[in-house]
C-alpha cells in the first residue's frame, strides 16, 4: 500500500485513514451547490472515473456527493478547505469555499487514479 505521499499532491494538512475499503463499479453524481467551480469538479470527476473504468450514470450503487459546507473553526485559509470521507457505499466530498468544493474532487480523482 503506498503512502499518502505518494498519491496525493499537495498533501492536505490533515488526514485521517481508516480501515475498510470502497468499491467503485458504477457512481451517481450528486451535486448539491450552485458555485461555479462544482460544474468543473463534476466534469473533472467524471473524466477521472470513467478513466479508471468506474461507470458513471443516474443509478450508481455509489453516490459521490459535492457540497459546500461551513468550515470548522480554526481552519486557516477556508476558502481551499475541504473535507473527503469515505465510506463502504458513498463519498462526500465537502468544500468550506467555491475552491475547496474542486480540490476535494481533485484529491478523491488522485485516489481513484491510484487505484487505492
Amino acid at each position: 500500500m503506498q503512502t499518502l505521499k505518494n498519491r496525493i499532491f499537495p498533501l492536505p494538512k490533515q488526514v485521517e485513514e481508516r480501515e475498510g475499503q470502497l468499491r467503485l463499479t458504477s457512481v451517481r453524481l450528486d451535486v448539491q451547490t450552485d458555485v461555479i467551480t462544482a460544474e468543473a469538479a463534476k466534469k473533472w470527476l467524471e473524466k477521472k472515473l470513467a478513466a479508471a473504468g468506474v461507470k458513471v450514470c443516474g443509478d450508481g450503487e455509489t453516490v459521490i456527493t459535492l457540497s459546500l459546507g461551513d468550515a470548522p473553526q480554526g481552519i486557516a485559509f477556508f476558502e481551499q478547505a475541504y473535507r473527503v470521507e469515505i465510506t463502504e457505499n458513498a463519498v462526500t466530498l465537502t468544500g468550506f469555499g467555491e475552491n475547496g468544493v474542486y480540490y476535494a474532487a481533485v484529491t478523491f480523482g488522485q485516489l481513484v487514479e491510484s487505484g487505492e
